[in-house]
């Protein structure tokens, strides 16, 4: 059988004042039934949140949060998304490339 090559890719986290933000995360989030909209438009208004895409699967919104360090990014979950009114739970994803070719078989 022939190698099998994969790679891992991420777009480019978005620019503030033209500087590169340092840490870019994937938000899963989990909503309670019926309030799955108004988290995503709540989400959708916070600063650092690039977007907030609602989903089918195990979680029912995806979110892009981009900040200056993962101590930024941490406050913005632990204090601002977690009290939004519906949020059950979430999963933070933390990017660990720029984009380019992270790994190769």
């Amino acid at each position: 059988m022939g190698r099998r090559i994969s790679a891992i890719l991420s777009h480019e986290p978005k620019k503030v004042g033209g500087i590169g933000m340092t840490v870019k995360v994937y938000l899963l989030v989990e909503t309670l039934v019926g309030k799955t909209l108004d988290v995503a438009n709540t989400l959708r208004s916070m600063d650092s949140i690039e977007s907030a895409d609602v989903v089918t699967g195990p979680c029912d919104i995806i979110a892009v949060i981009s900040g200056a360090d993962m101590n930024e990014v941490s406050n913005l979950i632990t204090g601002k998304v977690h009290a939004v009114q519906g949020v059950v739970r979430t999963i933070t994803c933390i990017v660990v490339n720029n984009g380019k070719v992270l790994a190769t078989r």
